[in-house]
């Protein structure tokens, strides 16, 4: 709706999964980091369309993963970073796909231009624009790719099977259009200005 804030939570995980929907098995908390299971998504972000995604991880054991435009579990797009030779060139790689109904469509996977070490904590960011999505890790451009099957929908985290990773927070920023922006900030008068 014009005139809307835009959406901004963080979380650190301290709250366990009170703010988070979907199955919690594997899910597990060490020190002061969340490791993920069976997709779960953070209910605030669920009626978003265009955001920022910002969370600092680490993989543990083969590879991490997040969706976004999540209408619910069985309607997403996710990427995950696989990391198959840690600290060598092309030791890693991004997977990417939407799920439908359940089925998985377009499922591509690329070798990723950085070199990633297992236990290194990164910062990753999800940009969601449209129907354009870019990866960047560390602030580095590591993928970007197009589709336009899915129009809104939140963010989560989840793990494949074998797959580790440490999550010690995430930051969720929603992107307004112009107008909304432009109408937020007229319409807003301060509290000073108002006339008895």
């Amino acid at each position: 709706m014009p005139g809307e804030q835009p959406l901004q939570v963080k979380s650190d995980f301290r709250s366990r999964l009170s703010e988070w929907t979907g199955g919690s098995t594997g899910w597990s908390w060490n020190g002061n980091a969340v490791s993920p299971g069976k997709l779960r998504l953070w209910r605030p972000t669920l009626n978003s369309k265009d955001y920022e995604l910002q969370f600092r991880a680490s993989i543990e054991r083969k590879g991490m993963g997040w969706a976004f435009r999540a209408r619910d579990t069985d309607n997403y797009y996710a990427t995950k970073i696989l990391l198959s030779r840690p600290g060598e060139v092309s030791g890693a790689s991004i997977v990417r796909y939407g799920v439908l109904n359940s089925w998985t469509f377009d499922r591509a996977e690329l070798p990723l231009p950085v070199v990633l070490q297992k236990d290194r904590r990164y910062n990753i960011t999800a940009m969601v624009r449209g129907s354009r999505f870019t990866t960047l890790i560390d602030g580095h451009v590591v993928d970007e790719w197009t589709d336009s099957r899915l129009k809104s929908g939140g963010v989560g985290f989840f793990a494949d099977d074998g797959d580790s990773s440490a999550i010690e927070w995430a930051d969720f920023r929603e992107q307004k259009g112009w107008l909304s922006r432009w109408l937020s900030a007229s319409l807003f008068i301060s509290p000073n200005l108002m006339v008895p």
